[in-house]
C-alpha cells in the first residue's frame, strides 16, 4: 500500500505541484503570469502531456495529473489550507502549456469536491496526496490510468537518462534488460575419509 502512495505522489510530482499565489508570482517577476519551465528543461509539446493540469486555486496555482474523466491528483498540501466551499473559486486546466490555460484541445472545468488523504501530516508531508472531483466530464483528453492490482509489482519501463555536460546535455536510453534464470545442475562430490591414528 505504501509504495501505491508513492506511486501516485510520482505521478504527481511529474507536473509542477508546488504551490505559489498568483499575487507573489507578479510580485516578483513583474509579470502578469510567468511562464514555468524546469531548470535544463526542454519545452513541451502542443499534446504531449495533455494529462497533466493546471489547478487555479482561489488565487493560487499548482499541478495536477487527470486520472479519470472526473477526477484529478494533487498533492494535499495545495489544498490543505482551504475550506471545502473554496470548491467555487477552483479551475482546472487540462492539456494546455500555459498556467492561464487555453491553447488548442485544452478544457477546462470547474472543481465539485475535493478528497484530501486521511493520513495526510503538514508537518512531514506523509501521504501528500489529494484527489479533485470535477464538475464537468473530461472526455476529449486522455488521463492515466493508476495501477489496479496493490500486490503487482511495477514493470521497469525504458529508462532515460539524461547527462550533462559542459558543451551540451546529452540523452541515451537504457535498454530494459532482466537476468537470465538458469538452474545449475547438481553434482556430488565424492566423499573421503581420512584415516585415523591411534
Amino acid at each position: 500500500m505504501r509504495f501505491s502512495i508513492s506511486a501516485i505522489a510520482l505521478l504527481c510530482l511529474a507536473g509542477f505541484v508546488h504551490s505559489n499565489s498568483l499575487a507573489n508570482l507578479r510580485r516578483h517577476t513583474g509579470a502578469e503570469l510567468p511562464t514555468i519551465s524546469i531548470v535544463g528543461g526542454t519545452p513541451a509539446l502542443a499534446g504531449e502531456f495533455p494529462y497533466l493540469t493546471v489547478l487555479r486555486l482561489s488565487g493560487y496555482l499548482c499541478g495536477g495529473t487527470l486520472i479519470g474523466p472526473n477526477h484529478v491528483l494533487t498533492a494535499a498540501h495545495c489544498l490543505s489550507d482551504f475550506p471545502a466551499t473554496a470548491v467555487s473559486g477552483f479551475r482546472v486546466f487540462a492539456n494546455t502549456l500555459s498556467v492561464n490555460g487555453g491553447g488548442t484541445g485544452s478544457v477546462t472545468s470547474g472543481v465539485k469536491k475535493f478528497i484530501i488523504h486521511e493520513n495526510y501530516n503538514a508537518n512531514n508531508n506523509d501521504n501528500d496526496v489529494a484527489i479533485l472531483v470535477l464538475n464537468t466530464t473530461i472526455t476529449t483528453v486522455p488521463f492515466i490510468a493508476l495501477p489496479t492490482d496493490p500486490a503487482a509489482t511495477t514493470l521497469n519501463p525504458n529508462l532515460t537518462t539524461t547527462v550533462k555536460t559542459t558543451t551540451k546535455p546529452t540523452t541515451t536510453t537504457k535498454p530494459t534488460t532482466t537476468k537470465p534464470t538458469t538452474t545449475r545442475p547438481t553434482t556430488t562430490r565424492p566423499t573421503t575419509t581420512r584415516p585415523t591414528t591411534t
